[in-house]
């Protein structure tokens, strides 16, 4: 009985041809998947901006948004380095923690 079911078996996975697709459909298929895939939300809203970046009231307001954060920004840290500066030359073996 073992022995016909083996060679059953071996008749039917000799007659089994595998349908593979081609190459060429295979990779058509492949770029297919890709263009229809959703763009992520960050990337779609950087895209946004950077194409408002022509228009020069967003424009200006962007310079003028960074240009306050980095004021604001080194302002913070200066202050900070004055700290630091003045604890030290108080007692130099401060440590500011």
């Amino acid at each position: 009985m073992t022995e016909s079911r083996d060679e059953d078996l071996h008749r039917l996975l000799h007659a089994w041809q595998p349908a593979a697709p081609s190459p060429e459909a295979l990779r058509r298929g492949a770029w297919q998947r890709i263009e229809t895939m959703p763009e992520p939300a960050l990337l779609s809203w950087l895209r946004r901006a950077c194409s408002r970046l022509g228009h020069p009231a967003f424009a200006s307001a962007v310079v003028a948004g960074a240009l306050v954060l980095g004021l604001t920004l080194g302002a913070g840290a200066s202050h900070s380095a004055q700290l630091d500066g003045y604890v030290r030359s108080l007692d130099p073996y401060a440590h500011r923690r």
